[in-house]
């Protein structure tokens, strides 16, 4: 039985995640990476929850997660420093985890 599709992603998929985060504060998502391809984009989510996304790098010393990094904090429009790679650094699933960005906080 494989994943099924479940849902194209759009600008309203993309708004309804960044509330996700705002809300909950940090993500934790399941990748399916495609290195390679001819564009950078979120291609779909699976009903696994899985986000199937396509990448134009290489996977090859480390161009494909630099750019998934890169793919995932311009996303939910948070620094790259906000997106790190926890599990399936040389694999084609991943998991990343995603945050917020802190607010500075108030001076004494």
């Amino acid at each position: 039985m494989g994943n099924k599709k479940i849902l194209k992603p759009d600008l309203e998929f993309q708004s309804l995640f960044r509330e996700r985060l705002a809300s909950s504060g940090d993500l934790y998502l399941e990748i399916r990476a495609s290195p390679s391809s001819s564009k950078t984009e979120l291609r779909e989510v699976l009903s696994s929850g899985t986000w199937k996304i396509a990448l134009v790098a290489r996977p090859e010393r480390g161009k494909a997660n630099v750019e998934l990094v890169l793919f995932l904090s311009r996303f939910f429009d948070v620094p790259k420093s906000n997106v790190v790679l926890v599990r399936g650094v040389a694999s084609r699933q991943k998991c990343v985890h995603v945050w917020k960005k802190i607010p500075p906080q108030p001076s004494l």
